[in-house]
């Protein structure tokens, strides 16, 4: 007979019809792909009989990955994403798994924003299962500023006060960790000679 390797029966015990029989029962072969067991029932005057029974053992299921990770979508920071995690089962055998993963960029521009995909085989010795995910990254947060002074929106000054100095700035990002800041300060007119207006601007860009 031919059966699954998770399906193999337990040899029959033989019984015979006359009580001076006496029924030995040894394995020949079990080797994992075939169990070959033997019968002998041999009488007191030495009359035997023999039954042999063979079984072919097959391996036909592939294994089964449990809990399989499905795609995301996540935003971009300054650590590593954490790589998930998989389980893979089978019915006859131990399974073995590996992992890879590859990271593209679609947009140079944007490095912020990238795909990772992660790949992960499941395998026996006859058998394997693939499975893929992708973790699309993305960077949607803009730095943040942190000033050394105060930093009103709107500033009124006498002419005869001096121009203070630009407020030192601090750049932070989620993805990008510190940012050079950039300050420009624009001095605009008015009809009045002794009146105008300066705008400091501060730029950080991840």
């Amino acid at each position: 007979i031919t059966v699954e390797c998770d399906a193999v029966p337990t040899p029959c015990v033989v019984y015979t019809l006359e009580d001076n029989f006496t029924v030995d029962m040894q394995t020949l072969v079990d080797n994992g792909t075939h169990l070959i067991t033997l019968w002998e029932a041999v009488d007191d005057c030495g009359n035997e009989e023999n039954h042999t029974q063979t079984i072919t053992i097959e391996d036909t299921t592939a294994p089964i990955i449990v809990d399989a990770p499905t795609d995301t979508s996540e935003e971009c920071a300054c650590d590593n994403l954490p790589t998930p995690s998989i389980e893979a089962i089978d019915n006859c055998e131990e399974v073995n798994v590996t992992h890879s993963a590859t990271t593209s960029v679609p947009n140079p521009t944007k490095p912020n924003d990238y795909i990772i995909t992660n790949t992960w085989i499941a395998f026996t010795s006859d058998h394997s299962v693939t499975h893929t995910q992708t973790q699309t990254v993305t960077d949607t947060t803009a730095p943040v500023l942190e000033f050394d002074g105060p930093t009103q929106a709107l500033t009124i000054l006498s002419c005869a006060d001096d121009h203070p100095a630009a407020v030192g700035v601090h750049a932070y990002d989620v993805c990008d960790g510190s940012l050079n800041v950039s300050t420009s300060t624009q001095t605009t007119s008015t009809s009045c000679a002794d009146q105008y207006t300066f705008d400091n601007t501060y730029t950080a860009s991840d």
